[in-house]
């Protein structure tokens, strides 16, 4: 068929998009019976049959046209990469500020020992009143400490927690999500059940139809 080049056309997204939209597009019988909107993989045997239907030559060698056309078919998964790709960016982020902190912290207490120890190695070398003095003043110098190292604690503390709520937010969040999906799924199979459910009551409807309609004819030919 040369009223679309595969060369041509099959190469750009938009002209597999309009041949997927057209009117005169419709899929054949054999493959693409059971297509869902939903499922990647349904979708692209569907636009590939469906082009092979218009008698379009040389779509399963081409490379390029199956790259395009999966491209439309893979919307929703780069989406849900991305979203979770953001979710394991922000763990993470959290994650090296608490080692940052908890880095820093050492490293402030490892200081405050070091100037300590230098004191009372200072300190041990004064006499009288002179050393009595001395011994006060880093005694109140080490309370001081004590206490920023209370506070600095206490606030890395609440910050901790936020972190690991907003970690649970995100928890909950993915799982209302898969909640969702999952509902969306059992309705989509229900919906489903009743169309085959309904086919099948007609055809038995059909069925009784004929068997009654022969019966009849049979009464009316033996009378």
């Amino acid at each position: 068929m040369d009223a679309c080049n595969p060369e041509m056309a099959l190469k750009s997204t938009s002209a597999v998009l309009d041949l997927y939209q057209s009117s005169s597009f419709q899929p054949p019988s054999f493959e693409c019976s059971s297509f869902k909107k939903k499922s990647t993989s349904t979708l692209f045997s569907f636009l590939i049959c469906s082009l092979m239907s218009l008698g379009i030559s040389g779509i399963s060698q081409s490379t390029s046209t199956l790259r395009n056309i999966t491209r439309f078919c893979q919307g929703r998964r780069r989406r849900r990469r991305r979203r979770r790709r953001r979710r394991r960016r922000r763990r993470r982020r959290r994650r090296r500020r608490r080692r940052r902190r908890r880095r820093r912290r050492r490293r402030r207490r490892r200081r405050r020992r070091r100037r300590r120890r230098r004191r009372r190695r200072r300190g041990g070398g004064g006499e009288g009143g002179e050393g009595e003095e001395e011994e006060e003043e880093e005694e109140e110098e080490e309370e001081e400490e004590e206490e920023e190292e209370e506070e600095e604690e206490e606030e890395e503390e609440e910050e901790e927690e936020e972190e690991e709520g907003e970690e649970e937010e995100e928890e909950e969040e993915e799982e209302e999500e898969e909640k969702k999906k999952k509902k969306k799924e059992e309705k989509e199979k229900e919906k489903e059940n009743q169309k085959k459910k309904k086919k099948k009551k007609k055809k038995k409807k059909k069925k009784k139809k004929k068997r009654r309609r022969k019966r009849r004819r049979r009464k009316r030919d033996g009378s």
